[in-house]
């Protein structure tokens, strides 16, 4: 049986923690400057065209980024299949997204972006989709480096473009030039990521339809979950950009950037948890890698939500400028919904190993519809920090059904 040490694990955490930290100090940067250029409303503009994007790719996955995490760490062999695998899968969706483009023209009142942007960020979806499953074979694989340098150019490719753009000529400076940047960003994440996968196959890429047999019902199961766990975390900016404005829209949008960053940490954990509970046979020592974790990761994430919560208007203001001002509240009162997200995010990740995928379905549909009629009620009285609100109870009821199913297991094997 292979052991595996929380000590191990921690530095494998750090390693990617402080990759995103760098990539995070370039991105404020060029959060900064597309901020202050774009304004609210360019930033709007944006902030809805990737929200349409990100939006594609969840649906376009089928999973199979987690399904392939799963079934690689088991056994580094198929890596060519589920190399072919997947740019099958990403072929599939690139045809199936130019037909939702064209009815998205044939019938423009189905989106609030429309033109070139709406072509950008259709486009951009096949993109982002590989993109995903690429970075999974690397974490799969326990490639922390070639992971680690894709992230860098991931996270320093963009903000680097977008300030060189921002300096050489503001005016110069849309939506539409921030969204080809992303893709140009992604296209050499692509391109360099390639070259470290050729070198850990050992035989040709291809599509194996029996792999395909495996991974596409667990795929689809976790499919399902990652949809709605999505989707309860950007319900919130659609629904804004339907009853509000664009600059609303932006300025909820920077709050939402600003509370992503907070829980970087436990996106950096969470990465690394999944494979490496998979690995792990018996439930017993899976139970307790999880508890240790979910127990250090409350002391770190809650220090840091306190931390930023009482720096956040210091911050904003000075960063940001007094425009954004508005954001100051919502940033608040998402903070404690962040707290027990981060949390839930290693429960989902638990479950999973588990192959119990439907708890975290059933957690992640509950909170969609409570954060979905809750923004209905909220957003037209309170404006954006009613969608603040409805986030910040959604996940915390998220974190209440996935504790009482973790107890509920534990008692019952006792039993």
């Amino acid at each position: 049986m292979q052991k595996f040490k929380l000590g191990t694990f921690a530095q494998n955490v750090s390693k990617i923690f402080g990759v995103k930290t760098l990539v995070l100090i370039l991105g404020l940067f060029s959060s900064i400057v597309s901020a202050r250029v774009l304004g609210p409303e360019g930033k709007g503009i944006y902030a809805v065209a990737t929200a349409l994007t990100g939006i594609g790719v969840q649906f376009g996955n089928l999973g199979m980024h987690s399904s392939n995490t799963y079934f690689l760490a088991k056994d580094k062999k198929i890596l060519p299949a589920i190399v072919g695998n997947s740019m099958l899968i990403t072929l599939l969706v690139t045809i199936v997204t130019g037909g939702v483009l064209i009815v998205m023209f044939l019938f423009p009142d189905l989106v609030t972006v429309h033109g070139f942007v709406l072509v950008l960020a259709m486009s951009f979806i096949p993109l982002q989709l590989y993109n995903m499953f690429q970075e999974n074979y690397f974490v799969a694989l326990d490639k922390i480096k070639q992971y680690s340098i894709l992230e860098m150019l991931n996270g320093a490719v963009y903000p680097i473009l977008l300030l060189v753009v921002a300096f050489a000529n503001v005016e110069t400076l849309s939506p539409e030039i921030a969204i080809v940047l992303s893709i140009f960003s992604t296209g050499v994440v692509l391109i360099t990521g390639w070259r470290y996968l050729k070198k850990e196959m050992h035989e040709k890429v291809c599509v194996d339809r029996n792999l395909l047999r495996k991974t596409v019902p667990f795929g689809f199961k976790s499919y399902v979950s990652c949809l709605l766990t999505y989707l309860v975390l950007r319900v919130d900016v659609l629904m804004l950009d339907s009853f509000l404005n664009k600059s609303e829209t932006g300025l909820y949008s920077l709050a939402v950037n600003l509370a992503d960053i907070v829980n970087m940490i436990a996106v950096s954990v969470s990465m690394l948890l999944f494979p490496k509970l998979s690995g792990m046979s018996e439930k017993e020592e899976k139970r307790k890698f999880i508890g240790k974790t979910l127990k250090y990761m409350a002391i770190i994430m809650f220090v840091l939500v306190v931390g930023a919560t009482i720096f956040s208007e210091m911050g904003v203001l000075l960063v940001y400028g007094e425009a954004y001002r508005p954001s100051i509240p919502v940033f608040k009162i998402l903070m404690p919904g962040i707290f027990f997200w981060a949390l839930s995010s290693l429960l989902f990740n638990y479950y999973s190993s588990e192959n119990r995928i439907g708890v975290n379905i059933v957690a992640a549909f509950i909170g969609l519809v409570v954060n979905f009629v809750l923004n209905g009620f909220l957003i037209p009285r309170n404006g954006i920090c009613g969608a603040a609100i409805a986030s910040t109870i959604a996940y915390v009821i998220i974190f209440i059904i996935l504790i009482i199913c973790l107890k509920k297991g534990v008692d019952n094997e006792k039993s």
